[in-house]
C-alpha cells in the first residue's frame, strides 16, 4: 500500500467579498453540499463530487490515469477529505500517494489569483509514516517550499518497544516544531522578494 501524505492548503484572499466570489460564485461550494441524490447521499460523497468539479476547472488537461496525474499534479492519485471556510480563508484537506502534490498546488494559486491577485496559499504535509514533512508557500512574491526528515533519534521516540516509557509526546512535540519552523522559513523567504525588490529600486 502507498504511503499517504497528508496535506492541508489554506488559501487566503485578501477580503470576504473575493473568498466569497471564489467560493461559492467559482465553486459552488453551498451547491454541491446541498445536493442530494441516489448517489450522494453523504457527507464524502459531496467532497467527492466537489473535488471532481474542482478538477474540471483547474485540471482540463489531466487525465486519469497514473501517469498523467504524476507528471501534471505530482502524485498519482489524490484525494479530498475535507472543505471548510471561515471569513477570508478556504480550506482543503487531501491525502495523496507517495508525495505531495506540486502540480496541484501551482494549479490552485494560479486558478485563485485570477479571482484574487494578492491571494495567498499556505500549505503543509506529513508523510504517514513521518519520513519527510514539508511547507510551502505561495504568493504575489514567489513560491518557495522546504521539507525536513526527522532523524533516527526522534524517529526512536515514536517507535520504542518498551510499554513503560512512551515518549511519542516528545516526538509530536518535535515534529510540530519542524513545522512552524519549515513554514516560518517559507514565509519568509516568499515575503523577502518585496525586500529585493525594494533593494533593487533604491540601488
Amino acid at each position: 500500500m502507498a504511503n499517504h501524505v497528508y496535506t492541508n492548503i489554506n488559501i487566503t484572499f485578501e477580503s470576504n467579498d473575493a473568498s466569497n466570489k471564489y467560493i461559492q460564485d467559482v465553486l459552488q461550494y453551498d451547491k454541491i453540499m446541498k445536493q442530494e441524490s441516489e448517489s450522494i447521499k453523504t457527507y464524502w460523497d459531496r467532497i467527492s463530487v466537489f473535488q471532481d468539479e474542482y478538477f474540471k476547472i483547474i485540471c482540463p488537461d489531466v487525465e486519469s490515469t497514473r501517469d498523467d496525474y504524476i507528471e501534471k499534479l505530482g502524485a498519482k492519485w489524490i484525494s479530498f477529505d475535507d472543505v471548510d471556510f471561515d471569513d477570508n480563508e478556504l480550506t482543503l484537506n487531501m491525502h495523496s500517494a507517495w508525495s505531495p502534490a506540486f502540480g496541484l498546488f501551482q494549479r490552485i494559486y494560479d486558478h485563485a489569483k485570477t479571482i484574487d491577485p494578492e491571494v495567498s496559499l499556505v500549505i503543509t504535509w506529513e508523510d504517514e509514516g513521518y519520513n519527510f514533512i514539508g511547507a510551502a508557500s505561495y504568493n504575489g512574491n514567489g513560491d518557495d517550499w522546504e521539507e525536513y526528515v526527522p532523524t533516527e533519534e526522534e524517529i526512536e521516540l515514536l517507535t520504542s518497544d518498551d510499554p513503560e516509557e512512551d515518549r511519542s509526546d516528545e516526538f509530536y512535540e518535535a515534529i510540530a516544531d519542524h513545522m512552524c519552523n519549515l513554514t516560518d522559513s517559507v514565509l519568509y523567504n516568499t515575503s523577502f522578494g518585496i525586500n529585493q525588490d525594494t533593494n533593487v529600486k533604491e540601488k
